[in-house]
């Protein structure tokens, strides 16, 4: 299946998926909170891109660098100009007192538990815009999977 407006909004199935609580945005968070206070271990430092990558196949099926435009797949380089790509990720960097706010009609709540804005966004955004819009030919929404199958 692959991630659209369409396919997550009328699923029946859907429930509110708190990703927080997905344990591969647990993990990369929990590793991005310690390097924002200088508190990760030189070894974990280098290991963090490879963390991330891991959790994005995991949650997406792609990587943050699947979804450079010079890394797309011919057929969608050739449907849109850098861009036009580009352009699909402005939504990334609209802030709002609810940092939630344009993620919610697709049953996401992508907050920590303060209540603000996930550090992991920064790493995922890319490949969640990619998965939800559509965007990728393998880009997948691979945690509501699990979430359907619960509400079933």
């Amino acid at each position: 299946m692959h991630g659209t407006d369409g396919n997550l909004i009328d699923s029946p199935f859907m429930t509110r998926i708190i990703f927080r609580d997905l344990a591969p945005v647990s993990e990369v968070e929990r590793q991005l909170a310690l390097h924002a206070r200088d508190r990760l271990l030189d070894d974990a430092v280098e290991e963090l891109p490879h963390l991330i990558d891991e959790a994005s196949l995991a949650l997406f099926g792609i990587t943050q660098r699947d979804t450079f435009y010079w890394a797309l797949p011919d057929p969608i380089r050739a449907r849109y100009s850098r861009a036009e790509w580009e352009d699909q990720f402005d939504v990334l960097g609209h802030y709002s007192r609810d940092p939630n706010a344009q993620w919610a009609a697709f049953d996401l709540d992508l907050r920590c538990e303060e209540g603000g804005r996930l550090h992991c966004l920064e790493v995922f955004g890319r490949q969640l815009v990619c998965a939800l819009r559509g965007l990728h030919p393998q880009a997948v929404i691979a945690f509501a999977e699990g979430k359907r199958a619960e509400a079933a």
